[in-house]
C-alpha cells in the first residue's frame, strides 16, 4: 500500500520540502493514511476537528495530542460546538474547511490530504442521485480537486475500507470507531448499511464499474465545463443573446459555474428559475438567489450582485414623535386605528420604544413561555438574509414587542393602550 501511495501521480509530484496537511479524524482511514505518510518521509501536520457530539470525541482529541508528541507532528485542533437548530452538517463542513485553509496558509502546506475511500465516493454518488445534482456531483468524490489557492488530494479514493482495516491490523495501527456510523439516523449510513450490500450482491465487480462510471461522468463534465469557461472568457457576466445561442446543457453549466464562484448552492430549481428569467420578455429584473446575492438582468447584460448590506437600526420613539427609517417606512402613535392599517397595540407606560437590529440571545414571549427569536424565525423558514436585516422593536422593559413582519407581542386592553402605526410602500 505504501508503494501505491508513492506511485500516486498527485502524491509523487508534491514538493517534499513543504509540509502536507492531513485531516485526521482518528478513524481507521485517516490513521492508515497518517501511517503511510510518516513511513514515506512526509512532514505531516495534523488538523483535527472535535465536534463535541460524542463522549468519545474527547478521547480522540487526547490521542491526537499524543501523536503530536510521539511523532513530532504539529497538530491543530478545532473545537466546534454546533447549534441543534442549524444545519449541522453544512455548517460544520464550512467551518472545517475554513479551518483547514487557515492552517495551509499559516504553515505553507503543499496541499490538504483527506482519507476518503471507495465506499465514501459510492455513498456520495448514490446520495446525489437521490437528492439531485449535476454531472460533477453524480461522478462522486474526486481524487484531486482545487481548494482555493491549494489542492485537496485523496490518495485512498480507489481503496476499499476492508483494505484499510487489513492494513491497520497488519501494522498494529490504533484507531477509533465512530459509534454514530452504526446508526441509521443519517442518509449516508442507511445507504452504507442497506443499499450498497444489495448492489454488491448483484454485481461483485461493482468497484470497477463505479470507477468507470465516475471517470466517464468526470470526462463529460470537464468537456462541458471547458465550454462554459470559454464562453464567460474570464468574466462573471455575459450577454443574453449570446447565452441563448448556447446549447441548453452549456447554459445550465454556465449558471452553475457562476453560482459556484459566489459560493451559492447551485440547486436545480435555482438554475431553472434563472434561465426562465433570462428567457422572459422582462427587460430589467433582479431575483434573490440566496447567500445575500441577487441575479440581475439589465436588458442584455446578465450578472450576479451582492444584495444591500445589512441595515443598521438604532432609534427611540416616544409619544408625539415620528421616525422615518430608510428602506422600511415611518412609525408614529395614534389613539385609534382602522382595520386596514398596520399597527401594534402597546401600553404607553412601556415607552419609549427602541428600534434596533436582532441580537444574539433575543427571546420572545409566546403562550407557552419564552423562545429564542432565532429559533422562532428558523421554524417560520425565514431566509437568513431577512433574519440578518430584521427590525426588532422592544419596550422600556427590554421586551421584544414586534419582530417586524413576523411576530407581535399580545397586549391586553386597558386605558393606557395606544397604537404604534406603520406606513410604508411595502406591506408588513
Amino acid at each position: 500500500m505504501r508503494e501505491l501511495l508513492l506511485n500516486n501521480k498527485y502524491i509523487s509530484n508534491l514538493d517534499k520540502t513543504k509540509p502536507v496537511l492531513l485531516a485526521l479524524s482518528t478513524g481507521v482511514d485517516s490513521m492508515v493514511l497518517y501511517h503511510l505518510l510518516l513511513s514515506s518521509g512526509f512532514n505531516v501536520i495534523i488538523a483535527h476537528v472535535n465536534h463535541h457530539k460524542r463522549a468519545q470525541s474527547e478521547l480522540e482529541q487526547e490521542y491526537v495530542l499524543e501523536l503530536e508528541k510521539k511523532h513530532n507532528t504539529k497538530a491543530y485542533i478545532l473545537d466546534y460546538y454546533y447549534n441543534t437548530n442549524e444545519n449541522f452538517q453544512a455548517d460544520a463542513h464550512e467551518k472545517r474547511y475554513d479551518f483547514f485553509y487557515d492552517i495551509i496558509k499559516k504553515e505553507n502546506c503543499s496541499c490538504l490530504l483527506t482519507a476518503h475511500h471507495y465506499e465514501d465516493s459510492l455513498e456520495t454518488i448514490l446520495m446525489n442521485i437521490m437528492k439531485g445534482s449535476n454531472l460533477y456531483g453524480y461522478s462522486g468524490i474526486k481524487e484531486c480537486v482545487p481548494f482555493r489557492e491549494s489542492l485537496i488530494i485523496r490518495p485512498l479514493i480507489n481503496l476499499r475500507k476492508s483494505d484499510l482495516y487489513e492494513y491497520a491490523k497488519t501494522n498494529n495501527i490504533k484507531y477509533f470507531e465512530d459509534e454514530s456510523n452504526a446508526s441509521n439516523d443519517y442518509l449516508r449510513n442507511r445507504i452504507r448499511h442497506n443499499i450498497i450490500p444489495l448492489l454488491e450482491e448483484e454485481n461483485p465487480n461493482l468497484p470497477s464499474s463505479i470507477k468507470n462510471y465516475s471517470i466517464q461522468l468526470q470526462e463529460a463534465f470537464n468537456y462541458i465545463r471547458e465550454k462554459s469557461i470559454n464562453f464567460l472568457n474570464n468574466k462573471l457576466e455575459f450577454n443574453k443573446e449570446e447565452f441563448l445561442r448556447l446549447d441548453y446543457v452549456i447554459q445550465k453549466d454556465v449558471i452553475n459555474y457562476l453560482l459556484e464562484q459566489y459560493d451559492i448552492l447551485p440547486l436545480k430549481e435555482k438554475i431553472d428559475n434563472i434561465i426562465n428569467v433570462i428567457e422572459s420578455n422582462r427587460s430589467n429584473v433582479s431575483i434573490d438567489i440566496g447567500s445575500n446575492y441577487a441575479f440581475v438582468k439589465e436588458y442584455n447584460r446578465l450578472y450576479i450582485k451582492e444584495n444591500l448590506q445589512k441595515s443598521e437600526y438604532d432609534y427611540y420613539l416616544n409619544l408625539n414623535e415620528k421616525i422615518e427609517i430608510n428602506g422600511v417606512g415611518s412609525f408614529f402613535f395614534q389613539k385609534n386605528v382602522e382595520k386596514s392599517e398596520i399597527y401594534l397595540k402597546i401600553n404607553r407606560i412601556n415607552l419609549p420604544l427602541h428600534f434596533r437590529n436582532r441580537q444574539k440571545g433575543d427571546k420572545i414571549s409566546l403562550s407557552f413561555g419564552h423562545k429564542k427569536l432565532k429559533d422562532y424565525l428558523i421554524d417560520k423558514k425565514v431566509p437568513m438574509d431577512k433574519r440578518d436585516n430584521l427590525l426588532v422593536i422592544e419596550n422600556n422593559m427590554n421586551e421584544i414587542v414586534w419582530a417586524f413582519g413576523y411576530y407581535k407581542k399580545q397586549c391586553e386592553d386597558n386605558e393606557n393602550n395606544i397604537y404604534l402605526v406603520f406606513k410604508g410602500e411595502k406591506d408588513e
